[in-house]
Parts: structure tokens; sequence; C-alpha cells
């Protein structure tokens, strides 16, 4: 499959990742993982604390509070940062919610039960994967892979709590599921991983000579014969 390990940022190799990497602007996943940090321990709070509400129907709130929460940070911030968001209403109804169109990629966003979890089944997803698994495999195969078309892959934005802790956010990915909506056709990519090589390489551009000293090769001096001689 896919090479989705930590790789080289100047890489040029066709792959996931790196089309994540470039599709992202650093600005908005810095702003969008910030603020869903913030959403997560103010929205348990809120439900949490609403005496009108017994435990087990709070932790029913819980899901539909947080999805309408997360779509609004979306529809508030992408926007600022260049990036295009819609109202997707399923062909076969059922609730209307975002998705966010950049590059390649059309990205809906989703919460999951556990760091990779896969969403529940749903026939409009499916239908909007049906393509990731023909583009995808021909990154195995071909050494030369023609860039796909705009907002012709499918992939959902991941996020879920850490462990029991329903106020933390614990990770935050993006997957791609496979044409039957069934898994994921390689390992989610890390968000908070993608915006870490973006600081990287924004911190090589601001220090470049610092970056080209420590790349800088060392070589030892060949010992003189007067010094050969004191040392023996």
């Amino acid at each position: 499959m896919v090479n989705v390990m930590p790789e080289n940022d100047e890489s040029t190799e066709i792959t996931l990742k790196n089309m994540v990497i470039k599709a992202f602007p650093a600005k908005f996943l810095e702003e969008f993982i910030r603020q869903m940090d913030e959403m997560y321990e103010s929205c348990w709070q809120k439900i949490s604390s609403d005496a009108d509400l017994n435990q087990r129907p709070a932790e029913y709130l819980l899901g539909y509070y947080r999805r309408s929460l997360a779509e609004t940070v979306i529809e508030r911030i992408a926007p600022v940062h260049g990036i295009k968001v819609r109202r997707h209403c399923p062909r076969r109804g059922g609730t209307d919610h975002c998705r966010i169109w950049l590059g390649a990629f059309q990205l809906q966003v989703c919460h999951v039960s556990s760091p990779d979890g896969f969403p529940k089944g749903s026939l409009d997803r499916a239908e909007a994967s049906k393509d990731n698994d023909d583009y995808i495999s021909q990154m195995d195969m071909l050494k030369e892979v023609t860039p796909p078309a705009d907002n012709s892959l499918f992939g959902v934005i991941i996020h879920s709590n850490l462990g029991a802790q329903k106020d933390v956010l614990g990770s935050i990915k993006i997957g791609f599921p496979n044409s039957d909506n069934t898994s994921w056709v390689e390992a989610p990519i890390c968000l908070r991983e993608v915006l870490d090589i973006h600081r990287m390489k924004a911190n090589r551009t601001e220090n470049p000579q610092e970056t080209a000293h420590k790349d800088e090769v060392v070589w030892k001096k060949k010992p003189t014969k007067d010094k050969e001689r004191k040392a023996g």
C-alpha cells in the first residue's frame, strides 16, 4: 500500500500524505486544530452541566451537538484561508452537512470512537468514495501518476476524544474510504503531523544558515608528525 509513514517533506513523490501536505495551508490547520481542541472542552462542559439532562440523554445529545459545533468551526474559518465550503444534501435524503472542497479533495468531518476508527455506514459516503480505489491503486503500480481532477478524491476528517475523556480531543486525521465504504484505503493521515511538517519547513526557510550549518560536514585534520610523536 501507499507509504504514510513520516517522510521527507521535500519529496515530490505523489502520495496521499504529500498531497495533503501540499493542499492544506498551515495557518488553516493551526487554527482548525486549536478550535477543535477548545470545542471539545466547551461542548462537554455545556452538555454535562445542563441540570435538565440525565447522564444517558446527555451522552446521546453530545454527538449531535459536537457535530454541529465541528461544522460551525469549519464554516467559519475555512473561507478565511481561501478554502471553499459547501452544504451537501444526500441524494437519497437525510440531514445535510458541510464539505470542504480543496484541490483534489472533497472532505467531510465525522467523529469516530477510536483514533483510526471508521465511520458508520453511509450510502452517501459510499457513492462519494467510489473513485478512490482506482486512483490510489495507481500510486502503488505506476512510477508517474497523473494528478487527480479537482474534488475527485473523497476523504473524511475523523476526530475522536482521548480515551474516556469526552472533553479532550485525542486525535484528528484524514482517512480515505475504499470504494465499498467499508474500510480505509490506507491508514489515516494525522493532521497534527502534517502541521508539524509545515512548521519544520517554515523554520528551515526562516533560518537557512542555521540549517546549512547543521548539515555541514566537519572533516577531522590529520595529525602532524610532531603531534604524533607527542602522542606516542
